[in-house]
């Protein structure tokens, strides 16, 4: 069965201001349930959580900072914590 979708490029064409590129993974049920309960401890949406570990691993195999990879301003976007109903939400008040 072939992919519906080409295979990642980190070089070619631009993409149009709007685009979505997917990025798909499918980990194991145990590997699931330890990542999004350890998200839901930092305050994080899953997807942030692992863009930011995904970032600084990939900062570690370069030698640089995490801020060298990106732009400050995207960076924040992905280390900002949502306050939500949980606990870090009431220790913020």
């Amino acid at each position: 069965m072939k992919a519906s979708k080409p295979k990642a490029r980190t070089s070619g064409k631009k993409l149009k201001p709007g685009v979505v590129v997917r990025i798909v993974c499918y980990p194991r049920p145990i590997t699931k349930i330890m990542l999004a309960h350890v998200s839901r401890m930092t305050g994080r949406s899953l997807s942030s959580f692992l863009i930011m570990a995904g970032l600084k691993e990939a900062a570690a195999v370069k030698g640089v900072s995490v801020e060298d990879l990106i732009p400050s301003d995207e960076l924040e976007q992905y280390a900002r914590v949502r306050l939500g109903k949980g606990r870090l939400a009431r220790n913020a008040r």
